[in-house]
């Protein structure tokens, strides 16, 4: 059960993050449209299971907004918004791509400054003490790997995908692992991930996200208002997901993105709602809402009438091993799928 209530906690507390987010960037009344399309996702919701991803999503969500919200209101970054980067590293690995977009901006951050002397000062005094944080952040994990390599040869599997360091100890049937960054399988990745896991697992979400996205590009051409906080969210959406498109397609790493869904599918509601409405849009958006709600619960109704893998594995391993018993797990398997047993 701890692993579920933190699927709960850090699911329900990324809704208001969401919320946040767009209300930072849109209105209020978008920000409620955002956070509805999240909470209501069938993607999110099925994958809520795996507690990691919902815990990293979280951290990325909260590194975001206090990143933004320093930007906006003092022009420098402050580390705070590291602190919780770095927890989103410990928690899991992947969260390493986030770090580097982060990286970029708060250097351009800075960059931004050079001609404010005080301000410039500040700049360069807190993206020190950012890195020195992520870097203290990362010191269990680069020591784990630093020992285990010492001891057996060998490294945690992200660290063997993107360096190749006995990569053929993650190779096996069943046990779904890449071979590191390939560029050349993006394409048909993007394609898979794009059609077998977002539209068929999240059309209504997935769709909307196209055309807020759309809308969202024609508004950054249109003015340069809010150009930084811009293009740091569509990077932070864009090269987390061509990144780890070209490294694995396992369902479970893209379940970040929903937010992201939602939050450039708000505005596109909202303003559909106007459209339609005119004299009472707010019902007009009432009506769209519920109608993904409906469609959403459709694309569910399995998942809430059976259940899941993990579950049965769960059953199985109350059934049948004993409070005392040894358990022996490939250590190479998912451990969000053994812990469970």
């Amino acid at each position: 059960w701890s692993g579920r209530i933190m699927s709960l906690l850090f699911g329900s507390f990324s809704i208001i993050l969401v919320y946040l987010l767009s209300t930072m960037f849109f209105s209020k009344r978008v920000g409620l449209i955002s956070s509805f399309i999240f909470a209501v996702s069938p993607y999110q919701m099925f994958w809520a299971r795996i507690y990691m991803d919902e815990a990293l999503l979280f951290f990325v969500l909260i590194s975001a907004y206090l990143f933004l919200k320093d930007y906006k209101t003092k022009g420098y970054i402050t580390p705070i918004s590291a602190l919780f980067l770095g927890i989103g590293a410990l928690i899991k690995i992947i969260s390493g791509v986030f770090i580097v977009v982060f990286s970029v901006f708060l250097i351009i951050s800075v960059y931004n400054n050079r001609n404010n002397p005080e301000i410039y000062k500040k700049s360069v005094k807190n993206a020190l003490y950012f890195f020195i944080v992520i870097a203290i952040c990362l010191i269990p994990l680069i020591s784990y790997n630093y020992f285990l390599y010492k001891s057996k040869g060998m490294v945690d599997l992200p660290f063997a995908m993107y360096l190749g360091i006995n990569i053929e100890v993650y190779q096996g049937p069943g046990l779904a692992h890449g071979d590191g960054f390939m560029l050349s399988r993006l394409p048909k990745n993007l394609k898979d991930v794009g059609v077998e896991y977002f539209f068929k697992q999240d059309t209504m979400a997935f769709a909307l996200f196209l055309f807020g996205l759309i809308f969202f590009l024609r508004d950054m051409k249109k003015g340069k208002e809010k150009s930084f906080e811009k293009y740091f969210l569509l990077t932070l959406f864009a090269f987390p997901l061509l990144f780890i498109a070209s490294t694995i397609v396992l369902d479970t790493h893209y379940t970040y993105f929903t937010a992201f869904f939602a939050i450039f599918a708000g505005p596109f509601i909202s303003f559909i709602g106007d459209k339609i409405g005119k004299q009472n849009a707010k019902r007009a958006i009432y009506i769209i809402l519920i109608l993904i709600l409906l469609i959403n619960l459709y694309q569910l109704k399995n998942v809430i009438t059976s259940k899941s893998a993990t579950g049965k594995l769960r059953d199985f391993a109350i059934e049948n091993i004993g409070q005392n018993d040894l358990v022996i797990a490939d250590a190479r398997i998912y451990r969000g799928n053994t812990v469970w047993m």
